[in-house]
């Protein structure tokens, strides 16, 4: 884009007023919209998920802990059943 074809492409529009302003050209009028959603902290967001991250994590590998014991364990039984 060159700089005689900036003018063109951006669309210039006055500050939210009103419609009460008088600033010698078209008004848009149009009122600031209104959020209803609470802003939240980055750095909560960040370690709760670290905090949800750990605790999937611990509760994997209690559960690869316990499947390879209970293997361990009933292996040897396993395998007397088959040989008879």
């Amino acid at each position: 884009m060159t700089i005689i074809q900036l003018p063109r492409a951006t669309e210039v529009q006055c500050p939210p007023c009103h419609g009460q302003c008088d600033q010698g050209r078209a008004c848009n009028a149009q009122g600031a919209s209104a959020n209803s959603e609470l802003l939240e902290d980055d750095e909560a967001i960040e370690r709760r998920f670290r905090a949800t991250a750990r605790f999937w994590t611990l509760y994997a590998a209690v559960l690869l802990v316990a499947v390879c014991a209970g293997i361990a364990h009933f292996l040897p039984v396993l395998q007397k059943l088959a040989s008879n």
